[in-house]
C-alpha cells in the first residue's frame, strides 16, 4: 500500500514552494514596513533574531544598535517589527490623543503566561478598563503615601547588606530583593 502518491507528493511540494515565495515577495516588497531599511535577512527570517537572542545570549539588542548606526534611526527588525532610535519620536509615538492605538499582538502578551492580567490583555480597550482600576494605586498622592514605608524598607535592607558586607558574607540579592518587595523581614544570612 503505498502512503503517499507521487501527484500528492509534487502538489504539496509546489504548494510549500509557492508559500515560501509568496512569504519572500511579501516581506521584502509588498509588506506595510517592507520600504523601511534595514538587513533582508532580519526582514526575512525570525531565525536571524533567534541566534543572536538565544544561541549568542540575549545580543541582538547590540545588533540593533549597529542596524542603527549603518541605517539611521528608524531600522527593521524583523519580518513584522520596527526599532526607533529616536527621542524627538517618543512624543509622536506615546501621544495622549493617539488615535492609532491597536490591540497587541497575542504571541506577545502571552509569553507573560498571564492572560487574565493587565500586561497579558490583547484587547486596547479591556487593557485601557484594566489599567483604570489600577491608576489610584500609583497616582502621586498614593504613592507619597508610602514613602516613609519604602524609605523604611530601604534602609533595613542597607543596614542588613553593610552588617553582611562587614562579615564578608555573600548575599544571594534574589532573595534580598524578594524580601524587599514582599515586606518580609530580610533574613538573608542562614546564620
Amino acid at each position: 500500500m503505498e502512503i503517499l502518491s507521487l501527484d500528492a507528493f509534487y502538489f504539496s511540494s509546489f504548494a510549500i514552494l509557492v508559500y515560501f515565495i509568496h512569504t519572500i515577495l511579501y516581506r521584502l516588497f509588498l509588506s506595510p514596513i517592507a520600504h523601511i531599511p534595514g538587513p533582508k535577512i532580519a526582514a526575512l527570517i525570525w531565525w536571524y533574531e533567534y541566534y543572536h537572542d538565544v544561541v549568542h545570549y540575549g545580543k541582538y539588542i547590540w545588533k540593533v544598535k549597529e542596524f542603527h548606526q549603518q541605517y539611521g534611526p528608524i531600522v527593521r527588525i524583523n519580518p513584522y517589527e520596527v526599532h526607533i532610535n529616536d527621542p524627538e519620536f517618543f512624543d509622536t509615538l506615546c501621544a495622549a490623543s493617539n488615535t492609532n492605538r491597536k490591540d497587541r499582538w497575542h504571541w506577545y502578551t502571552a509569553g507573560l503566561g498571564l492572560p487574565l492580567s493587565t500586561l497579558g490583555t490583547d484587547e486596547q480597550s479591556l487593557h485601557r478598563r484594566r489599567r483604570a482600576a489600577m491608576s489610584p494605586f500609583f497616582s502621586k498622592q498614593n504613592v507619597r503615601k508610602l514613602e516613609p514605608v519604602i524609605e523604611e524598607r530601604v534602609s533595613t535592607l542597607a543596614n542588613k547588606l553593610e552588617r553582611l558586607a562587614a562579615h564578608g558574607e555573600v548575599v544571594p540579592l534574589n532573595l534580598a530583593f524578594s524580601a524587599y518587595t514582599n515586606g518580609t523581614r530580610l533574613g538573608l544570612s542562614p546564620t
